[in-house]
């Protein structure tokens, strides 16, 4: 992209590389703003040339924020606090759709074997992407998290689209050690499905 956008090439090219580049700084800039002066940066674990999967990362890390704004609203009206799992998946959708102009919804997925059916929490068919919204209610949560997380790896290899499954584990900070989960967050080949996933914790 930045061979095209600066480079020596047509006007045709040029334009859609810079508009590329541009998203890709901004991107970058988001998450650097998430850091303190005094963090470790490590890069994300999704390597991926798709500009939206990086940005609906972004959108997942940045909503312990969104979730803050909505507590004190103005005008004497009811502050929007997130008190479960379906809570988190409502204001989540809300912020992908601002950014996506594919359908965001809630995926019925086919049943596998053993297994009993289940429903992905939100995707967006274009990208393979499936986000599953998990809730913390404090440190003996870290076990049951850690299970489900492993259940839903098989599980969601139903999803023909499949290509990245994003795990956004609420109120993360009350587990034991949400570091842990850290070790979901490689590439996963699975039921002959080969996919990323990232645990996002917020």
């Amino acid at each position: 992209m930045l061979d095209h956008a600066f480079g020596n090439h047509s006007a045709s090219l040029k334009g859609p590389s810079l508009n590329a580049v541009i998203d890709g700084v901004q991107v970058l800039l988001g998450r650097l703003d998430d850091y303190a002066p005094e963090a470790e940066f490590r890069t994300g674990v999704v390597t991926t040339k798709s500009g939206d999967i990086e940005l609906a990362e972004l959108v997942c890390s940045r909503f312990k924020g969104a979730a803050r704004s909505l507590l004190a609203r103005r005008a004497g009206k009811s502050a929007f606090e997130i008190k479960d799992e379906y809570d988190g998946q409502d204001l989540l959708h809300a912020m992908l759709r601002c950014y996506f102009k594919y359908p965001v919804r809630e995926n019925p997925l086919a049943k596998i074997a053993g297994a009993a059916s289940t429903r992905a929490d939100l995707c967006i068919d274009e990208l393979g992407l499936i986000v599953e919204v998990k809730f913390a209610k404090g440190p003996r949560d870290q076990r049951r998290i850690e299970q489900e997380i492993s259940e839903d790896l098989v599980f969601y290899t139903a999803w023909e689209p499949l290509k990245y499954l994003f795990f956004v584990v609420i109120n993360s900070a009350d587990l034991e050690n949400a570091e842990l989960l850290d070790k979901f967050s490689k590439p996963q080949a699975i039921n002959e499905k080969d996919f990323q996933v990232k645990v996002i914790n917020v």
